[in-house]
């Protein structure tokens, strides 16, 4: 169903040939009172108003926590972590070779054990 506005009736666009039927002639729905409208040009304004100033707050509160000491840690913890890692991966802790028939019974093994997981 779907409401006409033009007519202020309901329309159905259920009939045997697909044309629209007039189902719901008796059901008429009144326009509502101006004071339960909501004031679409005060609400348009309010945004707008509203918009710069939480700009400025929401600045504000980035460029304090950038001056924040807790920023500063954070950001030397992420260096250190970031330096630990990079170790890692040039001694090649976690790297495995295997030779080729080791590597496919590894390969078949760890198949057998996603499948069983999956099931």
């Amino acid at each position: 169903m779907r409401f006409v506005k033009t007519k202020n009736h309901w329309v159905c666009d259920a009939s045997q040939y697909g044309g629209k039927k007039w189902r719901h002639q008796a059901t008429v729905f009144p326009e509502p009172k101006i004071e339960v409208r909501p004031d679409t040009v005060t609400l348009l304004r309010l945004k707008r108003e509203a918009g710069p100033a939480y700009e400025e707050r929401s600045a504000a509160r980035w460029q304090a926590w950038l001056a924040s000491p807790e920023y500063q840690e954070n950001q030397r913890l992420a260096a250190l972590l970031s330096i630990e890692e990079t170790k890692r991966y040039l001694r090649m802790e976690d790297v495995k070779t295997l030779c080729r028939s080791c590597a496919a019974s590894e390969d078949y093994h760890h198949i057998l054990r996603s499948e069983l997981g999956a099931v």
